[in-house]
């Protein structure tokens, strides 16, 4: 781009595109323009327009349990396979699992069925140490490895489409160390409805529930203070079956009840809780559900998951479907659960307990009885975009309001108006109308970068503000460079036009190796930042490349328009 007519192309392609991108942020457009030119907007980072900044920890000894537990039930029916009924198989510890073998079992057989049974994660199935009856495994250090670092990462997949989802703006979900991950969520206004989406597990499981069983009777009597007896009606698809009457206990606050049946169930067994709606005046209350321990199916294989709302009441239910695999998984399910009530639990919580009247086929099912529209929603979205394999813990929190962030937005833009002013007024007075140049080129560089970050979906922060306060120096920096070369030509006789066009060609690799260096290091700042530091990384990227090309091309196209066609003419430097 030597030669005049190529820069003034450049320079004009230049600033064609930093208007058209930068339009969009600071006018209201007609709406003919978006069918014609871009309308990507400046978005403004979580410190500039107010939100949510989350620190959570991965708890990923969870996942590495609930592997364990899931292998506990697949070594369970593995030994059964090999006749052997009645062994007692516990986790121990989080990685490592014990079975304790019933009298009379062959230990051999049992070592075979195991070692063919439980998945590849585990190594060799071994006797106990001091118990010659008891056979132990555990997870193989690299695959336990494995397990934790899965956990992580399936959480920050999971969690960002949870958020996008949800529909936070610009939402910046980065993994922090081993196990956390730093959450900023620009213009959140409920913090508290995020945090209950992200920090809910989402487990979806179906078990039966034992409406017929004589283990609640003992539960009954003698009842404390806080905790009523009501009971279900439950009716069945064949109208000639009269309806089974089951008890259950209702409290205001779930750990009353828990408080009250914990240790009085045998293993086979469990109460879980869901909430109960309130009638009239009432308050909404806590249930007990008496369910079988087994877990029917997890909601592995849920593809899809949608509100809707009942055509005779209007409530909302979340409707959602099954993957081929699992919906044959669900249809078997729901065979053997003809006539019997299946719990739908989510993380623990009963939240729907329909009757199974037939065979549902087609892999389409839906929950019920919830609290409302956003429980509703928040279900769906938790659903669709899959149950979390760890449970995650709140670290830190830092909430940001709107008036802060208007607040460093006017501070920012004043800091770096007020170099502007200063650094133009010194070029002018100092370099003269060569400093006018210079300050012409500052300013396309600004639009410049402007225009890069909408363009590029960039989020502007205040550390990235500084960025571009910095790119003011760093602009009129590598022109500096060049005028004061070109006095130096012009000390030793040269003429003008020649003193130019030594300055900008002898000035040219200091200023690329310069600009290089700090670009290098702006580029590791932005692999290894995390939230502001990259921010500030990539506006001062952008500066940086604005900076070369303003002050090689732009400025000098400037001179070389000033001198004219012949030469002959001087600029005041």
């Amino acid at each position: 781009m030597r030669n005049v007519r190529g820069r003034v192309l450049g320079v004009a392609a230049a600033l064609l595109l930093a208007v058209l991108y930068i339009l969009p942020t600071f006018v209201n457009l007609p709406d003919w323009w978006e069918d014609i030119f871009p309308t990507s907007r400046i978005r403004l980072g979580l410190d500039l327009q107010g939100g949510l900044y989350l620190t959570l920890e991965v708890k990923v000894d969870e996942a590495v349990e609930t592997y364990v537990d899931q292998a506990i039930q697949v070594a369970r029916r593995g030994l059964a396979r090999a006749g052997i009924e009645g062994a007692r198989v516990a986790r121990v510890g989080n990685s490592s699992l014990r079975v304790v073998l019933p009298a009379g079992a062959d230990a051999e057989t049992a070592r075979r069925a195991l070692g063919e049974a439980l998945p590849g994660a585990f190594g060799p199935v071994t006797p106990a140490p001091g118990d010659g009856t008891a056979l132990m495994s555990q997870i193989r250090p690299d695959e336990l490895a494995k397990l934790r670092e899965g956990a992580v990462e399936q959480a920050l997949a999971t969690l960002r489409s949870r958020i996008d989802q949800y529909g936070v703006t610009e939402p910046s979900v980065q993994r922090q160390g081993e196990a956390r991950i730093v959450l900023q969520l620009p213009g959140v206004r409920h913090p508290e409805e995020v945090e209950r989406l992200i920090g809910t597990t989402a487990r979806l499981e179906f078990k039966e529930i034992d409406d017929r069983s004589e283990l609640m009777k003992p539960l009954l009597a003698n009842l404390p203070t806080g905790i009523v007896l009501k009971n279900d009606e439950i009716k069945f698809s064949d109208k000639e079956k009269k309806p089974l009457t089951s008890p259950y206990l209702v409290a205001p606050k779930p750990g009353i009840l828990r408080k009250y049946v914990h240790g009085k169930l045998p293993g086979t067994h469990e109460i879980l809780l869901g909430e109960e709606p309130g009638q009239g005046a009432e308050q909404a209350a806590f249930r007990t559900y008496l369910v079988k321990a087994p877990i029917l199916m997890t909601g592995e294989g849920v593809v899809n998951a949608r509100v809707r709302f009942a055509p005779t009441t209007g409530v909302p239910v979340v409707v959602f479907e099954f993957d081929e695999a699992a919906a044959a998984r669900f249809a078997e399910t729901t065979e053997r659960l003809k006539d019997k009530r299946m719990a739908i639990i989510v993380d623990g919580s009963v939240k729907s307990a329909p009757v199974i009247g037939q065979r549902i086929a087609g892999g389409r099912a839906q929950i019920a009885g919830l609290m409302g529209d956003r429980e509703a929603r928040d279900l769906a979205i938790m659903l669709r975009t899959g149950a979390l394999r760890a449970s995650v813990a709140q670290v830190a929190q830092r909430s940001v309001g709107p008036n802060l962030g208007r607040d460093s937005v006017r501070s920012g833009l004043v800091a770096t108006l007020v170099g502007l002013v200063v650094v133009m007024a010194f070029m002018a007075v100092y370099y003269r109308t060569s400093g006018l140049f210079a300050d012409l080129a500052v300013l396309l560089n600004m639009a410049l970068v402007l225009a890069a970050l909408a363009a590029f979906d960039a989020t502007l922060t205040l550390p990235g503000i500084a960025g571009i306060a910095l790119t003011v120096g760093m602009a009129v920096d590598a022109n500096v460079l060049i005028f004061e070369r070109i006095r130096e030509e012009i000390r030793i006789g040269k003429t003008f036009r020649a003193a130019v066009d030594a300055g900008f060609d002898r000035a040219f690799q200091t200023i690329v190796d310069a600009n290089a260096t700090t670009l290098i290091a702006a580029l590791i700042l932005y692999y290894y930042g995390v939230g502001p530091v990259r921010g500030f990384a990539v506006t001062l990227s952008l500066g940086i490349v604005g900076t070369v090309f303003t002050s090689l091309v732009f400025t000098r196209l400037l001179f070389s328009l000033a001198i004219g066609p012949r030469g002959n003419r001087e600029v005041s430097i």
